[in-house]
């Protein structure tokens, strides 16, 4: 391989790592939370709280390191002074799929008393070591966090990170800072100039002074199933806003379920009367409860209808600073609006048009462009055309179900579940259908459509039972599908609050699931023919143009789950594609254009005649173009953002070559959907 193409993949190889643009530091000084950081030493390099966001959303400052490893600083508002009970709640709540805790101590660091914690556990399929250092002070919790890949030994450099850590004397003070995330879209959503929209829940909410308004990733920490969230920007005070369809039940019986269906399960203590709000030209009943577990936090409940949805709202905070958040709720409460029907249906026809921008990859299954691929199973299921529907895969979809290979809801009908497969036991397709019933089944429920209702998913026999689960008098629906195929089993589980069996959009949402499966979907994730690279995985195709050359799969597996780096010789010439997924929030195209930028001058020392973001074309899409000069050779790269997924691509060849291959390796470059 030319010169040229190995250093591009050793840089490339860097980013997966965790390579970040930031400006060069020598320290790091934060007054108000009373803390400093130096620089770690070689290889480190320290990131201020704007690029500390992009790794970690709540980070207050940070580094990236070598070897794949990083650093940042967390601090909130914390009323207990157990750091213990602290750090077993971060515990608890790490989203790792095979958790395992290695080590918890009391310790010493930077003058503190702290509790020090491992974790590994595995994000996306990667394994990664977690150490936390955890202490109170002045009401104010920090954690002092590194991690790193455990293959590359990362305790060594991790430790570089801790010891440039101090605490500073002097009282810890906080900050009031914007919390608003940037503009972002999802199915049937949006925020835009701060404005948040949701076409299926007929929403608007409009921005507010004292309240930031939060989606996507951050929201996921606060409520996974919420619409959007709210923070004050004046002290630690959260909200949020979950909406659902329930039609044909008793609403005021529904509301005051779902506010107290939360509180049966946390300890919790009802306190005060409770406090009446307008909002959307509705009056919400506000339940307050005390929250003592963990400090003394206060939550505020309240869900209202209109037409068939349930909207309810839950706003928590420290105890001592209701007298800060009570007077500024009615302020953000006023911001949200639910539109009337004309409006409505205006914005599901703007939002229809947007491209399904749901974007993860896996070792063997990726979700883009509304359809879910499994290249190990040669299954897909596409989401139907009419609604909103959001899928989740890999390890989100397994919060749902551990054998879930994708989650699903329906914003529309109210459906939400998964669809999860398994080996098919003995005695066949119907005895597996009635296990999977067996295991829902609870003492007292009833069993619709025995037996179970006969119909056919891409041509393979399937059976369809219904249940129905009362809670507190509000009755649930359960939708049960099971198919088989050689040997293998596909159970979907389905679940809504709205009318049971003879409830039309549920039914007619549900068949049209169904209808979106493939189980003869038989298409190899990676492929090489006449010439053309093909990666179903990261959805791109490449022409290489060389059908003799040689073509290598240079990706590191530690990183192979959301990462593909090729390689391909002949010809004289040589091509690196590259592609990851599954990149922290935040790191934009801004981001991947500041890292490969910085990967060609670390690598290339600025070579002769080199140029940098040239407008270009890639796939269609605005790229930017690096290009430079060696004695003997010549590289043109090009890369690309698109969906939360980064692609480059490069041509390496002689320097005496003319420039019509490289530019025709660049307009071949195009994706699949």
């Amino acid at each position: 391989m030319h010169r040229c193409a190995t250093l591009i993949t050793l840089g490339l190889i860097c980013l997966v790592a965790g390579r970040a643009q930031a400006e060069e530091a020598k320290h790091i000084v934060d007054d108000e939370h009373r803390f400093r950081i130096e620089h770690p030493g070689a290889g480190w390099r320290l990131l201020a709280e704007n690029e500390a966001r992009k790794v970690v959303p709540d980070s207050v400052a940070g580094a990236v390191g070598p070897r794949g490893t990083y650093g940042v600083v967390i601090v909130e508002r914390w009323a207990s002074t157990d750091a213990q009970a602290f750090a077993t709640v971060l515990i608890n709540n790490m989203p790792l799929v095979n958790k395992r805790v290695l080590a918890t101590s009391e310790v010493r660091f930077a003058q503190q008393d702290a509790v020090r914690f491992e974790v590994t556990g595995s994000v996306n399929e990667i394994e990664v070591l977690f150490i936390n250092h955890v202490f109170i002070r002045d009401g104010f919790a920090f954690q002092v966090l590194a991690w790193g890949l455990p293959a590359s030994r990362p305790r060594s450099v991790i430790k570089a990170f801790f010891k440039a850590f101090s605490a500073l004397p002097g009282r810890v003070r906080g900050r009031a800072r914007s919390v608003t995330s940037p503009d972002a879209k999802g199915p049937g959503w949006r925020l835009a100039a701060g404005v948040f929209e949701s076409a299926p829940y007929r929403l608007r909410v409009d921005p507010s002074p004292a309240w930031g308004l939060v989606v996507g990733d951050e929201l996921t920490k606060l409520d996974a199933e919420a619409e959007v969230g709210f923070v004050f920007g004046a002290a630690d005070a959260y909200g949020v806003l979950v909406a659902e369809q329930a039609r044909g039940v008793d609403q005021p019986a529904f509301a005051k379920h779902v506010v107290h269906l939360w509180a049966d399960g946390v300890e919790v203590k009802p306190r005060g009367k409770p406090i009446m709000y307008s909002v959307a030209g509705h009056q919400l009943r506000m339940e307050r409860f005390l929250v003592t577990s963990n400090g003394r936090y206060e939550f505020l409940r309240g869900a209202f209808f209109d037409g068939p949805t349930c909207y309810q709202l839950q706003f928590w905070y420290e105890e001592s600073l209701a007298s800060q958040v009570l007077p500024a709720l009615q302020g953000v409460l006023a911001t949200i609006q639910v539109l009337a029907p004309t409006a409505a249906r205006q914005l599901a026809a703007r939002m229809a048009g947007v491209v399904d921008p749901e974007n993860v990859v896996g070792s063997d299954f990726c979700l883009r462009r509304g359809a879910y691929r499994n290249f190990a199973l040669g299954l897909q299921l596409s989401k139907p055309k009419a609604g909103f529907w959001r899928f989740e895969a890999g390890d989100d979809a397994k919060t749902s179900d551990p054998g879930a290979l994708v989650s699903f809801v329906d914003p529309t009908s109210g459906i939400r579940g998964f669809l999860a497969a398994e080996a098919l036991p003995a005695g066949g397709a119907a005895a597996y259908h009635r296990s999977v019933l067996a295991d829902l089944v609870g003492e007292g429920e009833e069993v619709l459509g025995k037996p179970p209702a006969k119909t056919q998913i891409s041509g393979v026999p399937a059976l369809t039972s219904l249940l129905f689960r009362a809670d507190d008098d509000v009755v649930y629906t359960i939708r049960v599908t099971t198919a088989a195929r050689g040997n293998q089993a596909f159970r979907l589980f389905g679940s809504d609050r709205a009318g049971g069996d003879s409830d039309v959009t549920s039914a007619a949402a549900w068949a049209a699931l169904l209808a979106g499966i493939d189980f003869d979907a038989n298409v190899p994730a990676f492929a090489v023919e006449d010439g053309q690279i093909q990666d179903q995985r990261f959805g791109y195709r490449l022409k290489v143009g060389a059908e003799r050359g040689r073509g290598r799969d240079i990706t590191p597996k530690s990183i192979a789950s959301v990462a593909s780096i090729r390689t391909w010789a002949g010809e004289g010439f040589d091509v690196v594609a590259f592609a990851i997924c599954a990149l922290q929030a935040g790191q934009d195209m801004k981001w991947f254009a500041g890292v490969v930028e910085e990967i060609m001058r670390d690598k290339m020392s600025a070579p002769e005649g080199t140029t940098l973001g040239i407008p270009a074309k890639l796939g269609g899409l605005d790229a930017q173009t690096l290009s430079w000069m060696s004695k003997s050779e010549q590289c043109h790269a090009w890369y690309v953002a698109r969906d939360r997924s980064f692609y480059a691509i490069s041509v390496v060849g002689p320097r005496n070559a003319g420039k019509a291959w490289f530019e025709f390796v660049r307009s071949s470059f195009a994706f699949f959907d």
